[in-house]
């Protein structure tokens, strides 16, 4: 039988892994205007420099989230524990 931290731990890596597909998702989607602009020699360097912010920003966004992710798993095993516990 599994331990009850366990399933902290696998939503923990669910999450994680999820929220990695979604990233890759979101950045693929919010680059298409981007490559639409792109297209036309004017707009080229601002499009590129625009891209490029647009992903470090949703980096930092998805980053953010898996590290409250994590620490609400360890906060949740804890939790377990001392439940078991009492």
């Amino acid at each position: 039988m599994k331990k009850v931290g366990d399933l902290s731990v696998r939503m923990v890596e669910a999450v994680e892994k999820g929220s990695h597909t979604v990233e890759e998702v979101h950045i693929n989607l919010t680059n298409i205007p981007f490559e639409f602009l792109g297209k036309y020699k004017r707009l080229e360097g601002y499009a590129s420099n625009l891209k490029i912010i647009n992903q470090k920003t949703i980096g930092t966004a998805y980053d953010v989230f898996r590290s409250v992710n994590k620490q609400l798993g360890g906060f949740a095993a804890i939790m377990q524990e001392k439940k078991k516990k009492d």
